[in-house]
This record gives C-alpha cells, structure tokens and sequence, in this order.
C-alpha cells in the first residue's frame, strides 16, 4: 500500500491503526511474502506519521489517553517474538518502537518536596537527556516536566529507577504509567 494512501487520508485511517494493528502482525506472521512485507511497511509508517490533533489518542478503557502511536507500538512488542523471525526488517520494525517508551510505576520510592523518585519497569529505551512526558493515572494525564534514568537506567528485565524533577508526590502512585510526550521528533 503506498505511503501516499496514508499521507492522504491520516485522519482516517490512524485511529483505526491500533485496531488493524494486530491484524498486520497476524499477515507478518501468516501471510504472503508479499503481504508481510506490506504489513511491515504498514505498522513502521503507522509509527511514525504525526496524526492530527483530534485523531491523536486512543479512547479505550484500559489504555485512555495513549497516544497512537504507543498504542501500536504496545501491539508491535506483544509479538516481538514473532517478529524477531523475520530478519532484519522485524528487527528495525521492534527497534522503532523504542522511542514510544512506556514506564510502569510499581513503587514511589522517595520524595523531597517537588522531586520524586519510582521503581517500576521500563518497556522501550528513554532518551539520552532528560525529556517531558505524561503521567497516566486512570483516566486522568499529568504532565511531567521531566523524566531521568537513576542508577544507569533498566537492567536487562527492565526494571529501572526514574526521578520526575516538579512533579508533585501526590500525582504519583503504583500502577500508574509514564509515556513520551512527544514520540515522533524523539532523537535518542
């Protein structure tokens, strides 16, 4: 399918990319040649194109709020195990999800006064620098001014330390999850 069909019609068809998403891995995994190729393609520009403003989040119960993008890239790391059989291209397509990082609060570990610091684990690669991202809780979003790896960042299991400078110790707790705020322009 050619970029240009997503380029044109993005306010369309992105929203409806997280649900088609599990339905590109099942032709990565089932398809033709031809098609998995395709789907490949697919799920890589699905990642990357900046939906419109009103298009941009998902809508569900259980991932509110997410961006697009991340919910996608959630799909995309469910099959990771699939995709790693099919060379370099489900490598690069497991590879670019990185960028839509997802952390999982287990533990606010310590706060001291507008500082806090988490436990949790860590799914895709935070970038070098500090960098904002959004705070869910429920069906509720915080902004988070700045997130920054602890301790040299996620062990092997992913789990790592995060301090969150400004954020109020209020706005945290277990079970909540941190996202980029901005995944498209993200340069690690």
């Amino acid at each position: 399918m050619p970029t240009s069909f997503i380029d044109d019609l993005e306010n369309d068809v992105l929203p409806a990319a997280v649900a088609a998403a599990p339905i590109h891995l099942d032709i990565i995994e089932r398809g033709h040649p031809r098609a998995r190729s395709a789907a490949i393609d697919l799920l890589w520009e699905m990642l990357d194109l900046p939906p419109a403003s009103e298009f941009s989040r998902v809508d569900a119960t259980q991932n509110s709020g997410f961006r697009l993008c991340c919910a996608i890239a959630d799909h995309i790391r469910d099959r990771r195990g699939m995709l790693r059989m099919h060379g370099q291209s489900g490598q690069e397509l497991l590879t670019a999800t990185d960028r839509h990082w997802r952390f999982t609060v287990q533990e606010v570990v310590a706060a001291d006064g507008n500082d806090v610091m988490v436990f949790g684990t860590l799914t895709g690669q935070l970038p070098e620098r500090s960098c904002e991202a959004e705070l869910h809780r429920g069906r509720t979003i915080i902004a988070v001014p700045a997130v920054e790896a602890e301790y040299g960042g996620a062990d092997e299991d992913g789990a790592a330390f995060l301090r969150l400078p400004r954020t109020a110790w209020s706005a945290v707790a277990p079970g909540a999850v941190l996202r980029p705020t901005d995944c498209v322009t993200y340069q690690g």
